[in-house]
């Protein structure tokens, strides 16, 4: 079972595209071996689970544009890691900008002494 349970939505999307089908396949069935260690990786990275779930699934559709593109990527299952350890580290960034802030923190700052 896999722990990525939105994944259907990029093989969806991916079999939307008309061209290219070879490289659909490539995608698709990297995608299917990776992307439960990519998703596991991404939450090492400290990233909340849904947020992990949405950035797996930005990784393997830069993959796809990449490839798409013409590019060569000699190793793809590394080239998905490294995506997705920089994009992590940038949604990373943005949540914890966004987490609310401590009311209790907030209470020992006011508090005299």
């Amino acid at each position: 079972m896999s722990v990525y349970p939105v994944g259907e939505q990029l093989v969806g999307i991916l079999r939307q595209e008309r061209s290219g089908s070879e490289l659909q396949d490539r995608v698709s069935r990297l995608f299917e071996e990776a992307r439960d260690d990519v998703y596991r990786y991404l939450l090492t990275l400290g990233l909340h689970p849904p947020r992990a779930q949405e950035a797996a699934q930005e990784v393997f559709l830069r993959l796809y544009a990449t490839l798409k593109k013409g590019e060569e990527i000699e190793n793809p299952r590394a080239w998905v890691f490294r995506v997705a350890h920089n994009y992590g580290l940038k949604v990373r960034e943005k949540q914890a900008a966004e987490e609310p802030f401590d009311p209790s923190l907030e209470a020992r700052i006011r508090a005299p002494g």
